[in-house]
């Protein structure tokens, strides 16, 4: 750890060395890990994002081995670092394997999976040219992995050798969120079909084929999020136009519809209150609590 600098509002402490492995697994299993194994089951269902960032300390080429490291990197190596770390995405504690061994980081052209042991050497699967969104192990033990690239391909991998195991066909759809239920048995992924319909596809993990149900669609609206109930046996939509609908995971038939249509939230300014719609409000999507008798729009 180095003293940072002074913020602005004041401020004095030390920052984790976020290009050492060694600094960051020692933050994760003292800061970290103790959180979730508070948090329980919540933690795992509702903290889904981690941001370690302090614009105080400055530039991390105070890290003990940045200069033998940037030497031996060679241009490629780090023009594709520079690259991945630009491009924004989501850790959460599906991004561990089942194990809490490995972490699987999206790169340019696919995924590296890092191990935390510090002398285990990362393994990169690539999956084409294509940027990609998301890179997480699915339950219930981590041993299969699923990739949402930025032209809306699904692939699912095994976890062990990063063998390609199925690939989601969407028929030139534009996807937004792609997320399996908690068996990891099947997914439902979500976003703007090639007719410009929103709409949300159920698929079986086992075969890699669409589950035949009634259409998950709406008219116009871009579908932003779907998630199974944490039972399994509901879907939950989040789309453009400010409303969420529960379906049968099973028939594809409505079994409710929640308006969203319009949240409000307190000025930067004063006490004067204002709306947002919902497609520029929402940013994390939408969860339910463990229990599945709530929902959460973030």
């Amino acid at each position: 750890a180095t003293p940072t600098l002074r913020a602005g509002g004041g401020g004095v402490g030390l920052e984790v060395d976020k290009l050492s492995r060694e600094a960051l697994a020692l933050h994760w299993r003292k800061g970290i890990q103790p959180v979730l194994d508070h948090l329980g089951p919540a933690g795992t269902h509702g903290l889904n994002n981690l941001l370690v960032d302090s614009y105080e300390v400055g530039p991390n080429t105070w890290t003990p081995k940045f200069r033998a490291e940037f030497r031996g990197a060679g241009p490629s190596r780090t023009r594709a670092a520079t690259d991945a770390f630009a491009r924004p995405f989501a850790l959460g504690a599906a991004s561990f394997d089942g194990k809490g061994a490995r972490i699987a980081v999206p790169v340019p052209g696919g995924i590296r999976l890092h191990p935390l042991e510090p002398d285990r050497q990362a393994v990169l699967l690539t999956d084409g040219d294509s940027a990609v969104r998301a890179a997480r192990f699915l339950p219930p033990d981590g041993e299969r992995i699923f990739t949402l690239r930025g032209d809306g391909i699904v692939r699912v991998w095994r976890g062990d050798d990063g063998t390609p195991l199925h690939t989601l066909d969407h028929d030139d759809a534009r996807l937004a969120s792609a997320e399996p239920d908690p068996t990891g048995a099947r997914m439902v992924t979500a976003g703007r079909n090639r007719d410009g319909n929103g709409e949300a596809w159920l698929w079986d993990l086992g075969t890699g084929r669409r589950i035949d149900v009634r259409p998950l669609r709406y008219t116009d609206d871009t579908i932003r999020h779907a998630v199974f109930s944490p039972d399994g046996k509901h879907v939950v939509t989040l789309a453009d136009g400010g409303y969420a609908t529960v379906w049968d995971a099973a028939s594809g038939a409505v079994v409710r519809e929640l308006p969203f249509d319009r949240i409000v939230g307190e000025a930067s300014s004063g006490s004067e209150r204002q709306s947002a719609s919902c497609s520029e409000a929402v940013k994390a999507g939408i969860h339910f609590s463990p229990d599945g008798h709530a929902l959460a729009v973030l």
